[in-house]
């Protein structure tokens, strides 16, 4: 298995834990990459005050997940994927943006934003 593919796979259950800590409202535990976790909870009360409710991703959900990286100028890697709700019984339109950064011994992902396309 190649380093890269180590790190999607870590990737890959990173955006599990993470997607699972943001349907269970457990905001605590998101760190951000940029930008105040208070603008990103807001966004996600906001979306919720709409009537929408944010789910686990189901496991072929990880097919649209979207990695991009790393670059000679940048180790990153950026990650986006499709939210699920409730009440859409699938993809909801609104898009969760993070980014993964090189640790010794692995990635760290953290939240960079979200956007509802």
């Amino acid at each position: 298995m190649s380093k890269n593919d180590v790190h999607l796979a870590e990737i890959r259950s990173q955006v599990v834990k993470i997607v699972h800590d943001l349907a269970a409202e457990r905001y605590e535990r998101i760190r951000m990459a940029r930008g105040p976790a208070q603008d990103f909870i807001k966004a996600i009360h906001d979306f919720r005050n709409d009537g929408f409710t944010i789910v686990d991703l189901p496991e072929d959900a990880l097919d649209e997940l979207a990695v991009h990286g790393p670059t000679a100028e940048d180790q990153d890697w950026d990650v986006d994927i499709p939210l699920w709700t409730k009440e859409h019984g699938g993809e909801s339109g609104l898009y969760l943006y993070l980014r993964f950064r090189p640790v010794e011994g692995g990635l760290d992902g953290l939240v960079d934003y979200i956007k509802l396309d």
